[in-house]
């Protein structure tokens, strides 16, 4: 029987855990109280078992993080200027930042490297050449993003409790409790990233682009638009295989992903482990209590 794999991403101070029955945030507030909110979930792939087949689910759960992602982070946001002077809040701030976020990194995988191609097509003379140059453009400004981001003074902060979340799952699927001397031993880094994701998503997409040939740049735009929820598929799939890491080969491939981690998280203070640790502890108590209500009793047996 496979175990579960929990899921989870850094919102402003806290962390947000995502089990099989229920999602559950953690949030420092600034009283130095940790507060965890619990909500039942249930994946849009459970509604409708389709939806779990291999490539399509890749594309589902892509959208539902996505959207979970942008709710708990407004939430996260919301706590913290409830507990702040006006000239503190940061609830617009954190939505503007990532609203600006989402525009440049589509920029950046779709628009900008299609430009810079078409102003450069006339140097390539195969096709296949012409779309690896696209490829790695995009994987180019995908690395320059991540750079200048990690640099940024309000999102230290967010790294460091992306950095908590990875070590207490990191812990956790070693088998071990959730305490902050045990946690405190794992890697800030974790196969299953979102970052990792996004640049198997890269890579992915440099080879099925290069069969596209050389179309012009506004066709070229919509056909990467119109195979992107394939190349996600696809990069799930492979994601998926990183996170067994069942071979060496695996975990080669591995690495490239992997190391630019160190560009999204930061070692967390101990008040930040204890914030993931109580996220994570809290979903896994929910979804053990959630199966024990589940769970089916037999029929009295008649007495003769």
């Amino acid at each position: 029987m496979n175990r579960f794999s929990y899921g989870g991403q850094a919102v402003v101070e806290g962390v947000v855990m995502k089990g099989k029955h229920y999602l559950t945030m953690a949030i420092r507030c600034s009283d130095n109280d940790v507060r965890v909110r619990r909500d039942p979930f249930r994946s849009w792939s459970h509604r409708f078992p389709l939806l779990r087949r291999p490539l399509v689910r890749g594309v589902v759960i892509l959208m539902e993080t996505l959207a979970l992602g942008v709710r708990c982070l407004a939430r996260s946001a919301a706590e913290q200027e409830a507990h702040k002077p006006d000239e503190d809040r940061v609830f617009w701030k954190t939505l503007s930042v990532s609203s600006a976020g989402t525009i440049a990194g589509v920029l950046s995988l779709f628009v900008l490297p299609a430009v810079v191609v078409s102003l450069l097509e006339s140097l390539f003379a195969a096709n296949l050449t012409l779309n690896a140059a696209e490829g790695i453009i995009r994987l180019g400004l995908y690395l320059a993003y991540l750079a200048v981001i990690s640099t940024l003074p309000g999102t230290r902060r967010m790294f460091q409790y992306h950095g908590a979340e990875h070590q207490v799952i990191n812990c956790h699927e070693a088998g071990e409790c959730l305490t902050l001397d045990n946690v405190r031993k794992y890697p800030l880094i974790h196969a299953r990233c979102g970052t990792n994701f996004l640049f198997v998503l890269i890579v992915v997409g440099v080879v099925l682009f290069g069969v596209l040939g050389r179309p012009l740049f506004f066709e070229r735009v919509l056909l990467h638009l119109a195979i992107t929820p394939l190349v996600a598929g696809i990069a799930f799939e492979v994601i998926r295989g990183l996170g067994r890491m069942e071979s060496p080969l695996l975990r080669l491939a591995c690495l490239p992903g992997m190391a630019l981690q160190y560009f999204t998280t930061r070692p967390p203070q101990d008040d930040q482990l204890e914030v993931a640790i109580r996220a994570l502890e809290t979903v896994v108590q929910e979804d053990a209590a959630h199966h024990e209500e589940q769970k089916v009793k037999p029929f009295p047996v008649p007495v003769s």
